[in-house]
């Protein structure tokens, strides 16, 4: 995804290799899916089938969107997280859900789910390959560690950092994190 129209920076892929998610500065998240319009395909004739479309704009987050997270298993659909900044700013989002809205479901814009316990802005985020569990880092120093499937649920505290978490990765199994 090209930087520009609102901020957007950071990317994430959800689902198959065809649905890519963004978010940034614009307090949303935006759903892209490859391929051209017939327009696009006039102006960049060898650039078909790798043009990406803005399918849907998802507007929940408060403040800038900071990290997006997809799991790497394909039994998850395109469900994919995002995290911003302010508290109780992480969501669960489908985006198959939202980018196949034709204005006949008003939920296709909400998220799956918002995660209870997020109290200071987060600039990390990762999930396990299934999206089953994922961990938060804050500008404080605290990693939380979520159970995806009990999103109301407080999740586990892990301090130790001195300083804001800005990176966190998770092993596939969600047993590991680094931050």
């Amino acid at each position: 995804v090209a930087r520009g129209g609102g901020g957007h920076a950071g990317t994430a892929v959800a689902g198959d290799a065809g649905v890519r998610v963004s978010g940034g500065a614009g307090r949303a998240v935006k759903i892209w899916r490859r391929g051209a319009s017939d327009g696009d395909a006039r102006d960049a004739p060898g650039r078909v089938g790798r043009c990406l479309t803005l399918v849907s704009t998802l507007e929940r987050h408060a403040d800038y969107v900071t990290r997006l997270a997809a799991p790497t298993d394909a039994s998850c659909g395109s469900t994919f997280l995002s995290a911003g900044l302010g508290a109780d700013q992480v969501f669960l989002w489908d985006a198959s859900r939202s980018a196949a809205k034709d204005g006949s479901d008003r939920k296709a814009d909400a998220p799956v789910a918002r995660f209870a316990g997020q109290t200071d802005s987060a600039y990390a985020l990762a999930a396990d390959a299934t999206c089953a569990v994922l961990v938060t880092g804050d500008v404080k120093g605290v990693v939380r560690r979520w159970d995806a499937r009990a999103p109301r649920e407080r999740p586990s505290l892990l301090k130790g950092h001195a300083g804001t978490v800005r990176c966190a990765s998770m092993d596939p199994t969600g047993r590991l994190c680094l931050t």
